[in-house]
């Protein structure tokens, strides 16, 4: 009798240890994708970063033009 106790408790055992292994597998799984899922949005937003424009210090488009008479249009 013994003996039979001592190979369930080997099966049961056994049992515990493939769910375990089937929890990490599924974890590793899960992280991959997760990884991939962050290198893909960190490329998306190096891809997507817009220019900055410098702005036209003491810029006064009034003062640097001469009026001409077939600008009258603009008036």
């Amino acid at each position: 009798m013994k003996s039979a106790a001592k190979v369930q408790d080997m099966l049961e055992v056994s049992r515990k240890l493939s769910e375990v292994r089937g929890e990490i597998e599924q974890q590793q799984a899960e992280f991959a994708t997760l990884s991939k899922q962050v290198e893909t949005v960190a490329l998306t937003l190096a891809l997507r970063a817009e220019p900055v424009v410098p702005a036209v210090a003491h810029w006064r488009p009034c003062t640097s033009c001469k009026w001409r008479p077939e600008m009258r249009w603009m008036a």
